[in-house]
Formats: structure tokens, C-alpha cells, sequence
């Protein structure tokens, strides 16, 4: 997992800390705005992104505003 890598969290993960967020990228869509989570993993675990570095051309099917953060402080240390 690098960052700004591919290792991006799947929106239907997302979906499952918050309901309200779609599970699938919408068609048409270039950004999603920051969940409104109620559960805290989200704040926590998760860092949402505001760009998307995926060429839409190759499918939205991977696209996600989310990766998984919660680790970057053990992965970042040798």
C-alpha cells in the first residue's frame, strides 16, 4: 500500500460506517464529499481524499474518495 497509490477503500466498505454514502461511485460523478459518519472508525481509520488519480476511460467501478489510514504511522517507520 502506497499513498497516492492504488490502495484506495472500497465505497462499499464506506457504506457500511455510513449509510448515507453510496456503495458504488456514481455515474457522472467527478468527486464525493466527506461521510458524516456516526460511526468514529471512520474519522479514525479512514482519510478521505479529495482528488481521484484513476482515468475514468478505465472504469469507475475502482474509483473511491477514501483510503485506510489507520496504520501510516506503523507503515511509514522502518
Amino acid at each position: 500500500m502506497i499513498f497516492p497509490g492504488w490502495a484506495r477503500t472500497d465505497l462499499y466498505v464506506i457504506n457500511k460506517l455510513d449509510l448515507a454514502y453510496p456503495k458504488y461511485w456514481p455515474e457522472g460523478a467527478t468527486e464525493l464529499p466527506e461521510a458524516t459518519p456516526t460511526d468514529a472508525r471512520l474519522t479514525s481509520d479512514y482519510e478521505h481524499l479529495d482528488a481521484q488519480d484513476f482515468r475514468p476511460d478505465r472504469g469507475t467501478y475502482h474509483f473511491s474518495s477514501y483510503r485506510h489510514s489507520r496504520y501510516d504511522n506503523y507503515t511509514n517507520t522502518s
